[in-house]
């Protein structure tokens, strides 16, 4: 597995969405907030799993 780093200057969701294109599986973070509800995602999580075309594994920050 070949992991990639890229700087890119689009909206972060459009870049990730764009970077995905071919990919096996694209992997965003999630930042965990006690303010929010449980389970709540941002709105790039949120966009990246309503429009990606590969598998997507959405991990909490724990740090």
């Amino acid at each position: 597995m070949t992991a990639r780093t890229d700087v890119v200057l689009l909206h972060p969701a459009q870049a990730l969405l764009n970077a995905s294109r071919g990919a096996e599986r694209l992997v965003v973070g999630r930042r965990t907030d006690s303010r929010a509800s449980e389970g709540r995602l941002g709105p790039v999580a949120d966009a990246v799993l309503h429009h990606c075309r590969c598998p997507v594994a959405v991990v909490p920050h724990t740090g």
